[in-house]
């Protein structure tokens, strides 16, 4: 399990260290393109990304998928209105960044020549940077969804009981087991909750 807000400071400390530019022939430290240092953030965070296969944009998705992402649909990507703290934008044919809150986004960008190639280190203070959200062709937004835990699991199970999901003794007790829940766990939550005033 990785922890996101990780990832966030590795990008936006690295963004803002001239040490690091753009290159990709040297991407995967000091200097990085665009997708070693979006991979690289999310493995500062202790996502799995290189163990899952991500090289580069054009299969992050699987990688992502298996670290816990999620595809994001509905965000307008012309405005980045419905976009999140730390959501990934990704078009996989070109270019990804990490969108980082308040109309801010942090990526590599390109070289001081502007191009894939140039000197090591940030030679312009844009070539790793923080800017202002624009749609650089995204095609996609992929958010990472905390992992619930076991206690969360069956307090929404219970709470599902109390509204009636899952019928009357003993469907309902064959129901969750099929589902993986402990029914007797299950009913200490449901009377634990009621006793407190849960409706």
């Amino acid at each position: 399990m990785g922890d996101i807000r990780k990832s966030r400071q590795w990008a936006i400390d690295t963004a803002k260290d001239d040490t690091h530019g753009y290159s990709q022939a040297v991407r995967w430290s000091p200097d990085y393109d665009c997708s070693s240092f979006i991979i690289s953030a999310l493995e500062a965070g202790g996502f799995k990304m290189k163990y899952y296969g991500a090289t580069y944009t054009g299969n992050m998705p699987q990688a992502l998928t298996l670290c816990g992402f999620k595809r994001v649909y509905g965000v307008n990507l012309t405005t980045g209105v419905g976009l999140h703290d730390c959501d990934i934008l990704l078009n996989p044919a070109t270019h990804t960044e990490m969108y980082i809150g308040d109309g801010y986004t942090v990526g590599a960008h390109y070289s001081e020549n502007r191009n894939k190639y140039g000197a090591a280190g940030d030679q312009t203070g844009n070539e790793i940077s923080i800017e202002a959200y624009r749609n650089k062709n995204y095609t996609q937004v992929w958010r990472y969804v905390e992992p619930i835990t076991e206690d969360e699991k069956i307090d929404a199970a219970a709470k599902a009981v109390i509204n009636g999901d899952y019928g009357c003794t003993p469907e309902r007790e064959k129901r969750l087991a099929r589902e993986g829940y402990n029914p007797t766990q299950v009913q200490k939550r449901v009377n634990e909750l009621l006793k407190g005033g849960y409706t």
